[in-house]
């Protein structure tokens, strides 16, 4: 005997199902806290522990720059733990430093410190800011030689 799938479209199923949440919502939430009390030291182990922490973190560069941590990790003992932009020492945590990447095409660049990340972020948008902050400096003489 051959099981037939249902003449309900997918659409038509996933339509059914927000309308029966919103009209049983306060339903749903009361099912899903009694859960949550139920399993709260499950959750609070889980959210805590540096497996779940590295598993979001992954998640989060995946989305955003198409990278992985240990793409991340590669770039940093590619670069020897040192800053692209000023050539000092990255935080010893890896995750600390930022990818630095191309908003047009969001291709990867290097790995930078905070504070460099935001130069390149500002100086990128707007290129002429760069001679208008050493023209500030010079006219002030408290410009330095040693980068950071």
């Amino acid at each position: 005997m051959a099981v037939y799938r249902s003449a309900i479209s997918v659409r038509q199923r996933a339509a059914y199902h927000r309308g029966w949440v919103e009209r049983n919502r306060a339903r749903t939430r009361e099912h899903a806290r009694n859960w949550y009390h139920r399993h709260r030291q499950q959750v609070q182990f889980k959210r805590n522990s540096p497996e779940h922490k590295e598993k979001v973190r992954d998640g989060q560069y995946r989305r955003k720059f198409g990278a992985s941590s240990l793409t991340k990790r590669e770039m940093y003992e590619k670069q020897n733990g040192l800053c692209a932009v000023c050539g000092g020492p990255l935080p010893a945590d890896f995750h600390k430093a930022h990818f630095d990447h191309d908003h047009k095409t969001g291709k990867l660049r290097e790995l930078v410190h905070p504070g460099c990340n935001y130069l390149i972020g500002r100086v990128e948008a707007q290129p002429e800011l760069l001679s208008c902050v050493a023209a500030y400096l010079a006219r002030h003489k408290g410009g330095t030689d040693v980068c950071i």
